[in-house]
């Protein structure tokens, strides 16, 4: 089994617990804890091209795992391995798995959908942890750019450029719990790309589909 870097949002103030949880798992060889400010040498946000680069140059082992802003995550038991697994034994660049989100102190199922061949919503859920190949990332932003310039669209642009050279898969099986922190249903957060303060977002991801 291959060691992991895991790769974390900005810690919120006081919330140690979402590390330790990590630091536990026996797949983990190296955590990267994102920098809220940008300025310890590793960025704000993967999602932004720069940041993208930055966080693939600093990792040493063979995949790494986005843990994404949105939400606080538990890993459930051996729930590494197997997308790692699944990750091996299928050659895939991308892969991602249902969730358990917790409401109201409540766990329930959250399934989500096959990534089909071709599709370009930049809104598409892969939930919270995204587990990435680090050469068939390396090798995808080569062939079409490494996007530094992008603002939002860095992880984008990887998905649809890795798309087209290696598999994007799902595991259907709740893999982890979340608690997220935005609470909106689906419908009313389906009505955010219209909100005027998103213009030069959605200009960014045009761009990048384009």
């Amino acid at each position: 089994m291959s060691a992991l870097t895991v790769v974390l949002p900005a810690e919120p103030a006081g919330d140690s617990a979402p590390l330790e949880s990590w630091t536990t798992q026996p797949a983990v060889s190296r955590i990267l804890r994102l920098d809220p400010a940008g300025s310890a040498g590793l960025p704000a946000d993967p999602r932004t091209g720069e940041g993208l680069r930055r966080i693939l140059q600093e990792t040493a082992t063979d995949y790494l795992l986005l843990v994404l802003p949105g939400g606080s995550v538990g890993i459930g038991q051996r729930g590494l391995e197997r997308l790692l697994s699944v990750a091996q034994d299928a050659g895939a660049g991308w892969v991602y798995s249902d969730v358990r989100d917790e409401v109201d102190g409540q766990p329930r199922d959250h399934p989500l959908i096959d990534y089909q061949a071709g599709s370009l919503r930049d809104t598409f859920d892969f939930g919270s942890l995204v587990l990435l190949s680090k050469a068939a990332a390396e090798s995808a932003l080569r062939a079409g750019g490494g996007g530094e310039g992008l603002r939002w669209g860095g992880l984008y642009d990887l998905r649809l450029k890795l798309s087209e050279s290696a598999r994007i898969l799902r595991i259907p099986e709740p893999l982890y719990t979340r608690v997220p922190s935005d609470r909106r249903t689906s419908g009313e957060r389906g009505f955010d790309y219209v909100d005027p303060r998103q213009r030069d977002y959605q200009l960014e991801m045009e761009a990048v589909a384009s």
